[in-house]
């Protein structure tokens, strides 16, 4: 999310990067601010960053069959399905590097700056969304509201909403869980939990669009 809050643009008529060095330390401190908290609990109680980083990263969870979205999960349970050897952290961070890479790329060279927070915020939540192990439908609870004000701030005939933004919205809202309830049924032949992930990538495509167009109509 970090990087998404950072005020950096390429200006291409002056051909130069525009950085606001002041109020870019106000945004990062304001967002490291509560996340630091954190240490000193970890100072306090090393066994829970113990704990916290086998859970996500390094123990038992991330390589095991779940109902996760993510495009981590899908790869992982590809590979147990099949039996295929993995590396559960360099999956990790291939997809970090791929879509955070080209996230950021979409976010600095962007054309479209009226929006720019808003889809800063989204494309953070949608990386953690794709790449993070364990994505569930709870999880959507902090996208949706950057759907709900992107489709309310974009012109009602914008080709972006009707094509990306408002076809994921309901499918993410109403139909995911029933959805996950299938993979319940189906995990013993077809361990795949995939249409949210296709619809998180629409999102991902949408947003891109919304930077780079400077017709927000497209």
């Amino acid at each position: 999310m970090i990087p998404f809050l950072l005020i950096l643009n390429f200006d291409r008529k002056t051909r130069k990067f525009e950085f606001f060095l002041f109020r870019n330390i106000v945004r990062i401190s304001g967002a490291l601010l509560p996340i630091s908290l954190n240490f000193f609990i970890f100072a306090l109680y090393p066994q829970l960053l113990d704990g916290f980083i086998a859970i996500n990263f390094t123990g038992s969870e991330p390589i095991i069959l779940n109902h996760s979205f993510s495009l981590s999960k899908l790869i992982v349970n590809f590979c147990l399905f099949y039996n295929i050897p993995f590396n559960a952290i360099l999956i990790l961070l291939i997809l970090l590097f791929f879509f955070g890479i080209l996230g950021i790329i979409f976010y600095v060279f962007r054309r479209n700056s009226e929006h720019s927070i808003i889809s800063g915020y989204g494309f953070g939540i949608l990386i953690m969304l794709l790449v993070y192990f364990d994505s569930w439908p709870h999880h959507l609870l902090i996208l949706t509201p950057i759907l709900i004000i992107l489709i309310f701030k974009l012109p009602r005939d914008s080709k972006i909403t009707k094509k990306y933004l408002k076809p994921s919205l309901f499918f993410l809202s109403f139909f995911d869980l029933a959805f996950m309830g299938i993979w319940f049924l189906t995990v013993e032949f077809f361990p795949f939990n995939f249409l949210s992930t296709i619809f998180l990538i629409l999102i991902f495509i949408g947003i891109s669009k919304l930077l780079l167009n400077d017709k927000l109509r497209n």
